[in-house]
Order: C-alpha cells, then structure tokens, then sequence
C-alpha cells in the first residue's frame, strides 16, 4: 500500500529539476533573433496559422500520429511485459519473468539507442524509422500467424527481441528527433509539444489496453494488432513525413527552400 506511493512520488523530483531548469533556461538564438526582427504590428506568424496551414498539418499528423502508435506498443509491451510472458510460460516466477524482461531490454533495447544515435546522420531520420516499424510489423505478425513460435518459448523470445531492437532502432528513436527539426521557429515548441503529448496518450492507452487484449483475444491478437499498428506507422511516415538529413532547420522545416549544393548535419 505504501510502496507503490512512494515510487510514483519520487517520480517527482526529476520532474521538479527539469521544470526549474527549464525556467532557468535562455531561449535558444533562433527563437531570440526571429523575436527581434519580429517587431512591426502584425509581423508575427501566429501558431493557429502556421499549424492550420496544410504543408505543416500534414507534418504535424505524422509526427504526433507516429509517435502515438510508436508509443502504444512500446509502453504496453514494457509495462505488460510480465503478463505477455506470464501468457507464454504460465510456470514461471514472477521474478524469473521479471529478469527475462529486463534481459531483453537490455541486450536488444539497449544496443539499438546507441546505433540509432550512430547513423543518424549517416542513414537519414525516415529510413530508419521506416525501417523500424516495417521489422516490427513482420516481428509481431510472426508471433500472431506462426503458432509454431509460441510453442517455442526460445523462439518467441527471439522474434520478440528483435522487435524491440527495432523500437529503438527505429520509431522510439526518432520521433523525438522529427518534431524538432520540421517546423518554424515560432511553432516548433507547441508542435513538439503536441506531438509528444500524442505520444503519451498512445502509452497511457497501450498500457491500460495490453491487460484487456490480452484477456480478450490472447497473445496472437495483441501481436496481430501491433501487427496492424506498426504498418500504418510506416505508411504513415512513408506519406508525409519528409527527410530533413543534411538540411539546416530553416531548410527542414520550410522556411528557406534547401540548396542543392548544401549539405552537413541539421544543426541544433
């Protein structure tokens, strides 16, 4: 009764530091200069309109729909991670359960950050979350349509980790990363922030769902379901996200047309 408590209010204090740092904090030179310059009536573009204007809606829907679809199968596989391999070996310990899971995170999630952040900039934001999404659509279609996978708990382990590797290695990555670098200036914090909060809504609802599905339809209808989710993220990604690799952030986001003959790394 009280550990559960205290957990969820030491969860607290990173909050409370991020948000006094955050107040502490200096804007960043962009937004600084495009406030100086912005100093007739009416010069200002307003947030409504550069988000209602349809080239950046249509960003807006792949970086907050990405991100909500990525996060309910991240979040719900994590949090349920203990009762989807409670469903494959009834038998075993909730400890043994427990260790299994953080084993898989820790030899697929892991590695997959690193070389995410690594290729980057070598291999280009929509490639690799593309990439990601497509091998976790195959990953969880397999353990819905093989039955064979599920009588081998080796195997669905395997199959399971290399979804995971491609989380990381894919969407969990780079969905934070898009949202900074396609949009003006002037909105690139509110669409940032609606995209991530898209993000968490799509964890609280795989989080609160996954224990429901699993119930309902068992183990290879939740994963057809990731299934389903996970194409419709690389559709989605496919159709309009752009691929801002090599562009400044006035380039990426719209607001000089890119040079041919530029290249580099988007700046930050």
């Amino acid at each position: 009764d009280l550990a559960w408590r205290l957990m969820l209010g030491f969860g607290a204090l990173p909050a409370l530091v991020v948000g006094y740092l955050r107040v502490t904090m200096a804007e960043t030179p962009r937004f600084t200069l495009k406030q100086s310059v912005e100093t007739a009536p009416g010069a200002a573009t307003t947030v409504r309109h550069r988000l209602t204007d349809r080239r950046f809606l249509l960003r807006l829907v792949g970086t907050a729909g990405s991100w909500f679809l990525l996060d309910v199968a991240f979040y719900g596989n994590s949090v349920s991670s203990s009762l989807i391999l409670k469903s494959l070996t009834p038998d075993a310990s909730l400890l043994g359960r427990v260790a299994v899971a953080g084993l898989i995170f820790l030899v697929a999630a892991l590695p997959g950050y690193w070389i995410a952040a690594a290729l980057l900039d070598r291999l280009g934001r929509r490639p690799i979350q593309v990439m990601g999404f497509v091998v976790m659509a195959v990953a969880y279609g397999l353990l819905a349509l093989v039955p064979h996978i599920m009588a081998l708990p080796w195997l669905f382990l395997v199959v399971y980790a290399v979804s995971y590797f491609f989380i990381e290695f894919g969407p969990n990555t780079t969905t934070f990363v898009y949202p900074s670098e396609l949009f003006p200036v002037e909105v690139r914090g509110t669409a940032n922030g609606i995209s991530a909060a898209s993000g968490k809504f799509g964890a609280f609802l795989g989080a609160f769902l996954f224990p429901l599905i699993l119930v309902q339809f068992k183990l290879p209808g939740l994963m057809g379901i990731l299934a389903v989710l996970a194409v419709i993220g690389a559709l989605l990604t496919i159709l309009v996200l752009p691929e801002p690799r090599g562009l400044t952030l006035e380039q990426a986001s719209g607001q000089v047309a890119p040079s041919p003959s530029e290249g580099g790394v988007v700046a930050g």
